[in-house]
């Protein structure tokens, strides 16, 4: 909902959210163990179903008040409630029929209600800009894992308030060149089901689990940006991290629990860059290249996580216009090593692709698109600071796909509501589903 109080931009903005996602996930596994010639010494068979269900109602309120010569002040409050019911059965079928298993089976209810108030002030000049702002947050969550008769129920409850500053200055010495100098504080909260925590078996050497005692990570953040019209966008930052949220793999014995845990700080530098451009009067570029250095330092069970390392990402998207109706596109993306917690991935790239035609008068499209198409996308993990133990892994998942899509449009588009503010009010919430 959007109120305009006048006709010089004071207004008020409400935005009521409700979402709901339920699952019904089942998977069969089978687990087997051969000896060094070859021959299957044992077999298992399990079967996992895990209905779960969230809730997410979001209350979001924005106020707008004008002040003389561009100036302005914004303020709003935000509340949201989050209910989330998972359920983990673990069934046994060996004997061809399904047990459900206790000692591996689990039920989680997890809520939360963050409640936040903020406030702006903004000032333009003919040349420069001044923004402040300043949020409080105030966070209660409730964790509850139910016992069965072969696991004991658990209990977490976790409340505190923290404060976000923000700055933003700009400077346009003309209209060809535009600086933005800006300093932040953020928080990236753990997804719900990294807080739940059950110890999950996977095989007889793997477990997982989650971690209630995780806290959320916060960044530090200063960027200086500069803009070339529409040619040029380039933003050179350092990022500070404390209480990093990485996936840890403890070894104990000949078996590995990975858990997500906060053992790190550190910082990243990144140099980002994106040219944009018509190259012939068919053919229009864009192309972004990253360009960073990430260190990461703390304790990590037995050992010392201390590692630094460069990456670089590169994102290619090219749009041609081939006349009579036909358009295509083609674009890659490559990615340089990285590291994960205790995993360094290697580097890898993919190759996307499209073409279509507009049909019937222009009110219908065919389109084919190609994901992935050399199937290049593949993961190759390698561990490191774990005691006494190395693991290495290659992921091969389904990313190469083809897709025929048509498209028709009915009548004329009438009205489109055009929103106040860019984001939902509920989309940090969506972001922390599994």
């Amino acid at each position: 909902m959007l109120h305009k109080f006048d006709d010089k931009g004071r207004e008020l903005a409400i935005d009521v959210n409700y979402l709901n996602y339920r699952t019904r996930g089942t998977q069969d596994l089978e687990n087997r163990l051969f000896n060094q010639d070859g021959a299957m010494e044992s077999r298992e068979l399990f079967r996992y179903r895990t209905p779960s269900e969230i809730n997410i109602y979001t209350l979001k309120a924005d106020y707008v008040h004008p002040l003389k010569n561009k100036a302005r002040l914004e303020g709003g409050f935000k509340s949201s409630y989050v209910d989330n019911d998972f359920i983990f059965n673990h069934f046994n079928t060996n004997d061809g029929h399904a047990m459900i298993d206790n000692r591996r089976s689990n039920h989680f209810q997890y809520r939360e209600n963050i409640n936040a108030i903020y406030a702006s002030g903004e000032k333009r000049w003919k040349r420069f800009g001044v923004q402040l702002g300043l949020r409080l947050e105030n966070t209660i969550a409730k964790g509850n894992q139910l016992g069965n008769d072969s696991v004991l129920a658990m209990r977490f409850t976790k409340n505190y308030t923290k404060l976000f500053p923000s700055i933003f200055l700009n400077y346009k010495p003309n209209d060809q060149h535009a600086f933005v100098l800006m300093a932040v504080r953020r928080i990236n909260r753990p997804n719900y089901q990294m807080l739940n925590p059950f110890v999950f078996y996977k095989d007889q050497y793997t477990y997982s689990a989650g971690n209630p005692h995780l806290i959320s990570q916060y960044q530090d953040r200063i960027e200086l940006k500069y803009q070339h019209k529409n040619f040029l966008n380039m933003g050179l930052s350092y990022n500070r991290f404390t209480n990093g949220i990485f996936t840890t793999i403890q070894a104990q014995g000949d078996s590995f629990t990975s858990r997500p845990d906060n053992i790190a700080r550190g910082y990243m530098v990144l140099l980002n860059t994106t040219v944009s451009g018509r190259i012939t009067s068919w053919w229009y570029n864009n192309t972004t290249l990253r360009l960073s250095r990430i260190t990461m330092k703390g304790p990590l069970y037995t050992e010392a996580l201390n590692y630094a390392t460069n990456v670089a990402r590169l994102e290619l998207s090219n749009y041609f216009n081939l006349g009579n109706g036909w358009n295509a596109e083609l674009g890659g993306y490559y990615a340089s090593r990285d590291v994960n917690g205790q995993a360094q991935t290697s580097g890898m790239f993919r190759v996307n692709g499209g073409i279509q035609k507009k049909i019937w008068k222009g009110k219908g499209t065919l389109a084919m698109n190609f994901e992935d198409i050399f199937h290049s996308w593949v993961y190759h993990n390698r561990s490191f600071s774990i005691r006494q133990s190395d693991y290495y892994q290659m992921n091969r998942t389904d990313t190469q796909r083809i897709s025929i899509a048509l498209n028709y449009k009915f009548g004329k588009e009438t009205f489109t509501r055009k929103r106040w503010h860019n984001n939902n009010a509920s989309d940090d919430e969506k972001g922390r589903v599994e």
